[in-house]
């Protein structure tokens, strides 16, 4: 967990660390960096965290059980991946719940 106040350069680090992280294990995919607001995901230059799972913002939008095809989509961009950084994971909590309904899914 990485924990420092605004403006100290936190996506500066990230990047570095994905760079490096890519380097080590030889691949382009085994540092994944996500963001939960589309700013944040910019700044790191990842996606937001629900881009990459396939989940809908909206906290009070029912669950839908994922497709197959959405499974197989996931399993293919999260297979190689060693490091998974998730920036701004404060504002996640409402996430939560539905990242353990998604686990159930899989």
């Amino acid at each position: 967990m990485l924990d420092a106040p605004g403006g100290c350069g936190k996506p500066t680090l990230l990047k570095i660390l994905r760079q490096d992280i890519n380097e080590f294990f030889r691949s382009d995919n085994a540092c994944l960096v996500t963001a939960f607001t589309c700013g944040a995901a910019f700044n790191v230059g990842g996606n937001t965290l629900h881009s990459t799972l396939g989940i809908s913002p909206k906290t009070g939008e029912e669950f839908k059980r994922m497709s197959d095809s959405m499974k197989n989509h996931l399993t293919d961009q999260l297979r190689d991946v060693k490091v998974f950084f998730i920036d701004e994971i404060s504002q996640c909590c409402p996430l939560q719940q539905k990242a353990g309904l998604i686990h159930k899914s899989v």
